[in-house]
């Protein structure tokens, strides 16, 4: 029975995630649960959240284990009044004869701890019987994981079950556990975690795990063995292996790197990876009993056995095979659309050791056992928790090597079990459970920290929400005072610009540090329906001075952005318009040159596009000594168009309507030898990889190749590498000639495949020049690669998600800053020393305007503008995560402010979107060199209106 949410309104519960792939969707919802009933929930990475337990609520927090490693957190956080409670993550399938309870239980802990969760009674009697004074404490309630398996809860994973499908078709999944022998730490420093861990003082007790060690290793090569068996009986069927989260997944690569339809993939949840498989295969493991529970077929792979270190519950339920005859037959069985095992779902066994598998959900049950705990919130001990975190040094991140900015091994395995938790994450599967459950309408979630959120209903919501911003990264001087000027509508004015009728917003950020130098505003445009949703600024009639190119387009439409789904159905938007297609050239005082197609003419200018940022390129590809302007619009074309008029010189039909990047190599004189390079920055039509095909045409719009490169992703660099006077390409991991042809692939990345897993892909390149030879630095997935002309590797860093790299200053000097997953920035020497981190708050110097979505648009429109400057003068760049844009210098530190007006606060509509950069709201910017002179202006612009600076 759920209590009044009043009784909870000043509870804080502190929910820590160990393993993101494990145990992110059940915290969230129990995050979302208890909200509802009036809990405020702060769900984050363990490290960050237990750093800060001294300075939060006091509260309940959950730990994720009993062991006695665990003392000193459990210790630290009662010492700070908040009160524990316990599931153990790992308290399904456990150890028997003792063992259970002598490795993964402390008596110390337990008597820190108000109340244990067990999946089941079989945990509940072990702990019960070796704990009796402790056996009030322990309740069955079973798991919230568990509660992910079921109505309606499991169609939370329904769209990647689909996604899953579509890529791979039918797929034997084999889940591997062998973390001891095959660790990412390596065994000698896993071993020694183990035996701190678990307190082995006893010869007794290394013995047994020695014996772990010494089985998995054996299992592991037996599996070995067995994956290439079924890669070469069922050729024609995807062999999907996932690795246990601390696994060393590169060892995995390399083992079955010429098997090709084994594919190695580790990102995510494995429940839809169960729901979208045909038979999983696995030994001892948890998955086996998720796949029984959703009705799949599991095979358990048993070629050696010992009954002290093997579980029983994985085996009981699963098919077993003892030898690698049976088990494939079994799987071939199970491929042919037979069940030939009985289903033990719901036997006495599986109920003995799962609680709640029909009827009540274990997330429900928990919550009202919480209800039960009494909290100080009259706590005199700590100030608010705002206004103490706002005092904290903690808040500008510098002491955050915990959780992203530290390099050892340690620090590269939190990482590599937890790899960062982003806004969009979070917020797609909170609307997720809202949409599936019917609930939770009322439940928001607020970032707070580099991982951690804050959800709460808008019952109960805390009113210094704006004071979160400010702790991500604290000035603490004011804004310069701005002279106000009587204002005007900024939507009757059209087309006409008054420097003189526009006053500053009242929204600008006090937190800004005053007296930065400021940049002045030389032109105010606004731009009708003509504004695009990106410019593109080049010389097009070959007069010296750079013209504007505006583009409408409705972009990519193979993207996930288009996918009609139960919560996203973008093509019903009134703005979408797969077709949409314009193209305006202006000159830089907006006086119109040409337009071709028609613009956008409905009153809101949040049209639908989306990653239409590399669909232009200026250059005079048929040598006749004039600029074409070569474009792809929204109807499978590529157009060659007269850069003096836009009439259409020459286009040709693409085979796909999913290509965007259009780059250009120029051969001074020679139309042949000319290339237009067509890429595709996203998913990919089958039976093509991510970020593939791309197409190579000359001067004549002739194919001269069609291919696929490694990790093609979303960019590619066209340069002359080797000096010889033609360009060569840097497609992904791979150098290309002018002809498509490899030259060489990256050393890293030679022995990898064409279908790797789609998030192994280069988001952005960077080439760096040092003396008289160039390096390129790549952002890939979840490296920052440092690689030299030759493809060799000099210096990699794992980082969350690398998206973006910005080269300040030049050879050795350079300064490498890298943008990760829409947050986190870092900036590395050309040796890969870290130099600083930072994590900037949204929308500042202006706060977030009522209309605007700025999820960062990081992936392909380039976050920040470089400006070159004179010798004395250091480089900069221009820095726009959505908000209004602001200089940043090569320490780090904000340095020039863009004095904004109050057409810069949009008043248009907010479209329900998941990518809603999508639809324009957010300002964007672009560095340029007017007249080829060395005088830089920087263009702000929206799409309704462009502002003009010089520095």
């Amino acid at each position: 029975m759920k209590v009044s949410k009043i009784m909870n309104k000043n509870k804080w519960l502190y929910l820590p995630i160990e393993l993101k792939v494990r145990e992110l969707e059940s915290r969230i919802l129990m995050a979302c649960e208890a909200s509802e009933r009036g809990y405020r929930v702060v769900l984050g990475h363990k490290n960050e959240i237990q750093t800060n337990l001294s300075i939060m609520p006091q509260g309940i927090f959950l730990t994720y284990g009993m062991a006695e490693n665990l003392l000193p957190i459990l210790e630290n956080a009662t010492n700070f009044g908040h009160q524990i409670i316990a599931q153990d993550e790992e308290g399904l399938v456990v150890w028997q004869h003792g063992r259970y309870q002598k490795y993964r239980i402390s008596n110390k802990t337990l008597n820190l701890i108000q109340y244990v969760f067990t999946w089941g009674d079989n945990q509940k009697q072990l702990i019960s019987e070796t704990f009796p004074e402790y056996s009030t404490k322990i309740i069955t309630t079973g798991s919230p994981r568990i509660d992910l398996l079921r109505e309606p809860y499991n169609k939370v994973f329904d769209d990647r079950v689909e996604k899953i499908k579509k890529t791979y078709g039918p797929y034997i999944l084999v889940n591997t556990n062998f973390g001891l022998v095959n660790n990412f730490k390596g065994m000698t420093d896993y071993y020694e975690h183990v035996k701190k861990a678990y307190n082995l003082t006893t010869d007794y007790d290394e013995a047994f795990h020695k014996s772990r060690f010494e089985f998995q290793n054996q299992l592991n090569g037996y599996f070995i063995e067995m994956i290439k068996a079924l890669s070469n009986s069922f050729p024609k069927i995807k062999i999907i292996v996932r690795p246990h989260p601390a696994e060393n997944h590169d060892t995995n690569r390399k083992i079955f790197h010429d098997f090709n339809n084994v594919i190695i993939h580790h990102e995510g949840c494995v429940i839809p990876w169960l729901k979208a498989s045909e038979v999983m295969i696995h030994n001892g493991c948890t998955t086996g009993v998720e796949a029984v529970i959703l009705d799949k077929a599991a095979v358990t792979y048993r070629p050696i056995k010992n009954d002290l270190i093997e579980t029983f519950l994985p085996s009981f339920v699963s098919h077993e095979a003892f030898t690698l005859n049976d088990l494939v037959s079994i799987v071939a069985s199970y491929l042919d659309g037979k069940r030939i095992f009985e289903d033990k779902k719901n036997s006495n066994e599986m109920n003995y050791y799962v609680a709640n598998l029909r009827n009540s959900y274990a997330v429900d049950q928990i919550i009202d056992t919480l209800d039960r705990i009494k909290i100080d919130n009259n706590d005199s001990r700590t100030k608010p928790f705002f206004e103490y975190l706002e005092k904290q040094k903690y808040t500008n991140f510098d002491n955050s090597d915990f959780l992203f900015g530290a390099n050892d091994i340690t620090s590269r395995y939190v990482r590599h079990k937890f790899s960062g938790l982003s806004k969009v994450e979070v917020n797609y599967l909170l609307s997720k459970f809202q949409t599936i459950s019917g609930r939770f309408q009322d439940v928001s979630a607020k970032r707070i920290g580099p991982s951690m959120y804050l959800f709460e209903s808008k019952k109960n919501r805390l009113s210094p929400i704006k004071l979160i911003k400010r702790l991500l990264y604290k000035f603490t001087s004011n804004l310069p005072d701005l002279k106000k000027i009587k204002s005007t509508d900024p939507y009757i004015n059209k087309g006409k610009s008054s420097l003189n009728s526009i006053q500053c917003p009242e929204n600008l950020d006090k937190t800004f540090p005053r007296n930065l130098p400021q940049a002045t505003l030389i032109s105010e445009i606004s731009l009708g329906n003509q504004g695009g949703s990106q410019l593109f600024i080049g010389d097009i009639n070959n007069d010296g001075i750079k013209e504007f190119i505006w583009l409408q387009s409705a972009g990519i439409f193979k993207s996930d952005l288009f996918a009609q789904s139960e919560h996203f159905n973008e093509r019903q938007d009134p703005g979408f318009n797969q077709h949409l297609f314009c193209l305006t050239a202006t000159d830089q005082n907006n006086r119109l040159l040409w337009q071709v197609g028609a613009p956008y003419t409905q009153s809101s200018p949040s049209f639908v596009s989306h990653a239409c940022e590399q669909m232009v390129s200026i250059a005079d590809i048929d040598a006749d000594g004039q600029n074409e302007v070569i474009v792809l619009d929204s109807s499978n074309n590529l157009l060659i168009l007269d850069g003096l008029n836009g009439k259409i010189k020459a286009s040709i039909k693409l085979p796909a309507d999913n290509f965007s990047i259009v780059k250009t190599s120029i051969k001074e004189g020679t139309r042949q030898g000319n290339r237009i390079l067509i890429g595709n920055a996203d998913k990919p039509y089958m039976p093509y990889e991510y970020g593939n095909p791309w197409l190579f045409y000359n001067g004549n719009l002739e194919l001269i190749h069609q291919g696929e490169y490694i990790g093609a992703g979303h960019n590619a660099v066209v340069f002359d590498a080797n000096a010889d006077g033609v360009d060569e390409f840097l497609i992904g991991y791979q150098l290309v000639d002018i002809n498509g042809q490899v030259i060489w692939t990256m050393d890293k990345w030679e022995n990898r495949k064409m279908d790797e897993p789609a998030e192994q892909h280069v988001d952005d390149i960077s080439i760096v020049k040092i003396d008289n030879d160039w390096f390129a630095a790549i952002a890939g997935s979840d490296q920052l690669y440092f690689i030299d002309s030759a493809g060799r590797c000099k210096w990699e860093k794992k980082l969350p998600h690398p998206q973006y790299t910005v080269v300040l200053s030049k050879g050795k000097e350079a300064r490498i800053i890298v943008l990760n997953q829409r947050e986190i920035m870092n900036c590395f020497d050309i040796n890969g020393t870290l130099l600083w981190e930072r994590l900037f708050p949204e929308h500042w110097p202006i706060k977030r305007p009522l209309s605007s979505y700025t999820v960062r648009p990081i992936h392909m429109n380039a976050p920040a503008a470089i400006i070159r400057r004179s010798e004395g003068n250091p480089d900069l760049f221009v820095y726009k995560e959505g908000g209004w844009p602001y200089g940043i210098d090569s320490n780090g530190s904000p340095c020039l402010f863009f004095p904004p007006t109050s057409y810069a606060e949009t008043k248009d509509m907010r479209p329900k979107l998941r990518r809603i950069n999508d639809h324009g709201l957010s300002f964007e910017s672009e560095a340029f060199d007017s007249a080829g002179d060395g005088t830089s202006r920087v263009i702000i612009y929206n799409r309704r209106y462009a502002w003009i600076y010089t520095l």
